[in-house]
């Protein structure tokens, strides 16, 4: 009789743990599932993301091209008047320029003639020069910001700027 006590004891001892044992595979396979499919959802969101940033980068890009492409020195009326429209379309009411790597935004920024703007810097350790000619040429610090007044023309219009001399963007004067 003791040795069947000992045996139901043994045999309820082993089945509790079996019973564990499961439990835990369970539970591990559930999370692994939880995970898998996190992930997955995660990198699809990514992929989207991807997907988005580069149209963004697209439709960035292909607007600069056209903001800043020179018209011929024989364009046209019409010619001129399609660009300056262009332009117009793009433009966006600002008193600040950011400027990330010389990529700036807005890409072509509303300013009425005898006021101001702010070129702010937003890259941590590289100091750009903004150039709209060789008069009106100014260095925007690290981080920092730099006031631009459009005293320097009477007249409305188109002006593109340079970043560290490459063409960056535009502003777009009105009366």
């Amino acid at each position: 009789m003791k040795n069947e006590k000992v045996r139901e004891v043994v045999i309820i001892a082993i089945v509790a743990l079996i019973a564990l044992w499961l439990v835990f595979v369970y539970a591990n396979n559930k999370a692994s599932q939880s995970s898998s499919a996190e992930t997955a959802e995660s990198t699809s969101q990514g992929q989207i993301s991807s997907t988005a940033q580069q149209d963004t980068e697209i439709k960035y890009q292909t607007d600069k091209a056209e903001v800043l492409r020179f018209l011929k020195p024989d364009a046209t009326a019409q010619e001129r008047d399609v660009y300056v429209a262009l332009v117009m379309s793009k433009a966006v009411a600002a008193s600040q320029v950011f400027i990330n790597a010389c990529r700036t935004s807005p890409l072509v920024a509303l300013v009425k003639n005898g006021s101001s703007i702010d070129f702010v810097n937003n890259d941590k350790d590289s100091e750009h020069v903004i150039s709209f000619d060789p008069k009106h040429v100014y260095k925007v610090s690290p981080d920092g910001k730099t006031r631009v007044t459009f005293d320097f023309t009477k007249y409305p219009g188109v002006r593109k700027y340079t970043c560290d001399s490459e063409y960056a963007g535009a502003v777009f004067l009105t009366n």
